[in-house]
């Protein structure tokens, strides 16, 4: 994958667009909201496969095994890599964060991570708080 030119706006606006969106499993969590960042900044969508089949919770961990490599670390390294250093992430990086929902991603915004809130939009997640983080290929094409 690489980064498409423009992906910066792209990746803004989603993140604009997404300050207020309600929170819905299969629809607008921390994984389709990660991938959706993903898919802003290098045209490919890497939650195909999960969107429309899961509505819950216990939805999603189904779905991840189903569709995904059997959790949320395990399938983003399989979408994404091995992951880099938490030091070395940078905009629109995925990170994996504890929430006290368990583990979620995010996407880095440079030394906060943004992700969606149960209550209601985006959340933002210091750095000190990342557990793991992948890179989108930094390479830009026309």
């Amino acid at each position: 994958m690489v980064r498409l030119s423009g992906w910066e706006k792209r990746l803004m606006e989603l993140i604009r667009d997404s300050e207020d969106r309600p929170f819905e499993w299969g629809v607008f969590d921390c994984a389709l909201f990660a991938a959706d960042a993903v898919n802003a900044i290098t045209g490919v969508d890497l939650a195909a496969d999960f969107r429309g089949h899961y509505s819950t919770a216990k939805g999603s961990v189904k779905a991840l095994k189903k569709y995904g490599a059997g959790d949320l670390e395990s399938t983003w390294t399989e979408l994404l890599g091995p992951p880099i250093d938490i030091r070395q992430a940078g905009r629109g990086d995925v990170v994996l964060v504890e929430s006290i929902y368990g583990p979620a991603v995010a996407v880095c915004m440079g030394s906060v991570a943004v992700s969606t809130a149960v209550e209601k939009g985006l959340i933002s997640i210091d750095r000190a708080l990342w557990l793991k983080a992948w890179a989108c290929d930094m390479r830009e094409v026309s």
